[in-house]
C-alpha cells in the first residue's frame, strides 16, 4: 500500500517531470498496486525519456526541489540494471526518507513500453503509469525476489484483460518464454508452487 508520503513524493516526482518536459511512467509498487493487489512499497519508480541535456535538466532542477542526486549522476554517470540505464535520487516528505528510481528508456524493450503506457487515477491524481502486460515483462526482466509474487498477483486479477500475444512477443524477443510460461501455467492453476 502506498502511503501518503509517497504518494505526495510521487506527485511531486511527477510534476518535477512535466515541468521539464520529461515525459515518465511509474511503475514498481505502485503500479503492481493500479494493476493487482496493493503492497508495502518504500520507494517511487518511474522509467523517463531524456537523453543528455534533458536529463541533466531534469536533475539540476530535482537538486533545486530538495532532492538528494547523487554527485556520480550529476557528472553523466548511469548505474545499469539488466542493460536498463537508472539514476537513483532521495528524497525527504514529512521527515522521511524515500528512494525515487529513474530508469531511462534506452532499449527497444522500453521503448515499446513507454509507447504503450496509460493514465491511471492514483487518489491524488492521474499519472501515467505502465500497462500491465508491460510490467509483468520488466518484473520478469529484473527478477528480484518480490517480482515473483508481483507477475504472480498481476497474471491472476488481470487474467483475460491480458495481451498475450504482446507478453508473448517480448517474452521471445528478451529470452523470457519459459519463465513467462511457467508463470502463466502457474496462474491458471495446471502447476503449483513447491
Amino acid at each position: 500500500m502506498s502511503t501518503p508520503s509517497l504518494l505526495a513524493l510521487l506527485a511531486r516526482t511527477a510534476a518535477l517531470c512535466e515541468s521539464c518536459d520529461v515525459p515518465y511512467m511509474v511503475m514498481g509498487g505502485i503500479a503492481v498496486a493500479v494493476h493487482a493487489i496493493p503492497r508495502p512499497t518504500l520507494d517511487v519508480d518511474l522509467t523517463i525519456d531524456a537523453e543528455d541535456e534533458r536529463l541533466q535538466r531534469l536533475l539540476r532542477a530535482a537538486v533545486d526541489e530538495g532532492f538528494v542526486v547523487p554527485e556520480r549522476h550529476l557528472a553523466g554517470f548511469t548505474d545499469t540494471l539488466k542493460g536498463m540505464g537508472k539514476l537513483q535520487l532521495t528524497a525527504f516528505v514529512e521527515d522521511l526518507e524515500h528512494d525515487v528510481d529513474l530508469f531511462l528508456v534506452t532499449t527497444e524493450y522500453q521503448r515499446a513500453a513507454f509507447e504503450r503506457r496509460r493514465q491511471a487515477d492514483l487518489g491524488a491524481g492521474r499519472y501515467w503509469v505502465i500497462a500491465p502486460e508491460d510490467l509483468v515483462l520488466h518484473k520478469l526482466l529484473t527478477g528480484r525476489g518480490r517480482d515473483e509474487s508481483d507477475v504472480d498477483d498481476v497474471l491472476f486479477l488481470q487474467g483475460g484483460a491480458l495481451d498475450l500475444a504482446h507478453l508473448r512477443e517480448w517474452a521471445e524477443r528478451l529470452d523470457l518464454v519459459s519463465v513467462l510460461e511457467r508463470k502463466l501455467r502457474t496462474v491458471q492453476g495446471e502447476e503449483r508452487s513447491p
